[in-house]
């Protein structure tokens, strides 16, 4: 009993020591409500957390110093706080404006085109005449699978046929 009452008194005062700075809050917009998924981090770092579905969040600091402290999300107009971070739990609300912009028009346009699916479709159409032309030509469902080109050149040294196996699959359904 005297065992366990030391290494939990051990336990209180090494976490006592290694105490964490809290900044805690809530992200609201312009009617009082909580604004779940934005980014709250510190400016110019990695180190952040996203708020939960009440717009409520939490950052541990290890150092008392000031932070700037960076609130985004799209649709909404992106804040920074500089905060000093004096107090073991310091409270941040934080209300975001709406930003909205109007674009005049939106043009998508294509690269290149997929080769793949009219080769596919050729096979499709002339899969009986391709029965007839090829002993061992099977089709029944297709796989699409990303290959990167490359030339390969057949060993034809030993005057043997080339032969090739090609197992594909296409689904008709």
């Amino acid at each position: 009993m005297l065992r366990f009452i030391l290494l939990f008194s051990a336990l209180q005062l090494t976490l006592f020591s290694f105490s964490q700075n809290i900044l805690k809050g809530t992200v609201t917009n312009t009617n009082g409500e909580g604004i779940p998924g934005v980014k709250v981090y510190v400016e110019n770092s990695t180190y952040g957390v996203i708020t939960d579905y009440n717009g409520s969040y939490f950052i541990e600091f290890k150092n008392r110093q000031n932070y700037p402290i960076h609130f985004g999300m799209l649709g909404m107009v992106d804040t920074i706080s500089i905060i000093n971070i004096i107090k073991k739990i310091t409270q941040l609300d934080v209300i975001l404006q709406t930003e909205s912009y109007q674009l005049e028009s939106v043009e998508v346009t294509a690269k290149k085109k997929n080769v793949t699916n009219s080769i596919i479709r050729n096979m499709q159409d002339n899969r009986k005449n391709n029965l007839q032309q090829y002993e061992n030509y099977t089709c029944n469902t297709y796989l699409k699978t990303g290959l990167q080109k490359e030339r390969i050149e057949p060993d034809t040294s030993d005057n043997t046929p080339l032969k090739m196996n090609l197992v594909e699959s296409i689904s008709l359904s």
